[in-house]
């Protein structure tokens, strides 16, 4: 529900007469975090650079956020985000982990 909401703020930030922090830099850097983490475990594959897929995942995160809604009304999100995810992380995971 957060997520929603967050998604919904920035959709209708340009209506919104109040000062609203900057989007998805607070995501981007936790998941950056997050992926560096993997990177120092050798669980992230080599030449993937964490601050560059930190944002791709947060811009694909919102984007199936945002089709979802728009086509069917966030009926499918669940799925549509286990699809994105499920290769979006298959890409970046070390070669070693996708096999294990």
């Amino acid at each position: 529900m957060i997520v929603q909401a967050g998604a919904r703020l920035q959709i209708e930030r340009p209506h919104i007469d109040a000062e609203l922090p900057t989007p998805y830099v607070d995501w981007t850097e936790l998941l950056e975090s997050l992926l560096v983490a993997a990177a120092d475990a050798d669980e992230l594959r080599e030449g993937v650079s964490p601050q560059a897929a930190a944002r791709v995942l947060v811009s694909a995160f919102f984007g199936t956020q945002h089709i979802s809604d728009v086509l069917h009304g966030r009926t499918d999100v669940v799925d549509r985000w286990a699809e994105s995810g499920e290769l979006l992380f298959r890409a970046i995971r070390a070669i070693r982990a996708v096999r294990d």
